[in-house]
């Protein structure tokens, strides 16, 4: 393996590497700094706790007005080129990330909010995935795109049913010098087709209390999957699954008090999953949701309980 004299050198001196660190630091320490940034950001930690984009003038501007967003993102990127110039091995002091064309440069986090810088790139014929789902996931999200153009659709539930829901699509093109504003969890934004690229400054706020996400088909509506929006709640989710792969009879009554509070979701997981391990004890947990009318989940409950007894009778003596 071929590894290059600088980096070599850097093994025995990591002077060099720490020069070069303080330089990118200092880049974006002396852009937030900068008047307006330093506005933008004291008032992004207002909205990051509740606050109105109307109580935010500078932040509110930033989103809204090309010529403003455009100076501050000029700005930062002017000075990071300047100081990655000077020193090429100094790391980006930004939260990035690179996935499946999309770039996201995260430029600051306060609380619920984030403001980032985003580009979608153009991806050749063979890596290109034509979507066939989509999800919705709730919150806000205001975008203002600053170079570059894209064809998306812009898609809302119309009607949302237990396994399905109604969906209504319009497309949209996304240009330099436009504005999208998308907010709840009933509508969402898919990109199409890039031309060349599309580069965005993004301010995103997730809802105070998350709600769960939902994936559906994009050809007939049904319902694909569903995930909680309480990370407490993927983690509980994560922890039924691995114990249900692991056969743990021995957590059944943990899980049938699970069954019995929290989220809808979090209760069906837990209810399933207990009648993984002990069909008796969960198949009784679940009579007792399914005879319950003022129970959320009665219905759905009853609906199972009806199908399991029709393919096992047997469980009809429980």
């Amino acid at each position: 393996m071929r590894i290059d004299p600088i980096l070599q050198a850097l093994r025995g001196n990591p002077t060099p590497q720490r020069r070069a660190q303080r330089a990118v630091e200092g880049a974006k320490e002396a852009w937030k700094r900068h008047e307006d940034v330093a506005l933008m950001l004291e008032e992004l930690e207002a909205y990051g706790v509740g606050a109105s984009l109307d109580h935010c003038p500078m932040l509110d501007s930033v989103i809204n007005e090309p010529h403003r967003a455009a100076i501050l993102v000029n700005d930062l990127c002017s000075r990071m080129g300047k100081a990655l110039d000077n020193e090429p091995l100094g790391q980006v002091p930004f939260r990035h990330q690179y996935a499946g064309g999309i770039s996201v440069v995260q430029l600051a986090e306060y609380g619920r909010a984030a403001l980032s810088l985003v580009c979608y790139e153009r991806l050749l014929e063979d890596r290109r995935e034509t979507a066939q789902t989509v999800c919705f996931v709730g919150g806000e999200r205001h975008e203002i795109y600053l170079a570059g153009s894209a064809s998306s659709e812009i898609i809302e539930i119309i009607e949302e049913h237990s396994d399905h829901a109604v969906l209504d699509r319009r497309s949209e093109t996304l240009a330099a010098g436009g504005t999208l504003s998308i907010t709840g969890e009933r509508m969402t934004k898919l990109v199409r087709n890039v031309h060349g690229r599309l580069v965005m400054l993004r301010l995103s706020r997730a809802p105070a209390q998350p709600q769960t996400a939902r994936e559906f088909r994009l050809d007939n509506g049904q319902l694909v999957h569903r995930a909680s929006g309480q990370r407490e709640e993927s983690r509980l989710e994560l922890a039924m699954a691995l114990l249900g792969q692991m056969g743990r009879t021995d957590a059944a009554d943990a899980l049938e008090d699970i069954a019995f509070k929290g989220s809808d979701h979090i209760r069906w997981q837990a209810l399933r999953t207990c009648l993984s391990l002990d069909t008796a004890r969960g198949f009784a947990a679940l009579s007792r949701i399914a005879s319950n009318p003022a129970d959320s989940l009665s219905e759905v409950a009853g609906s199972l309980r009806a199908s399991l007894i029709e393919a096992h009778p047997q469980l009809s003596q429980i």
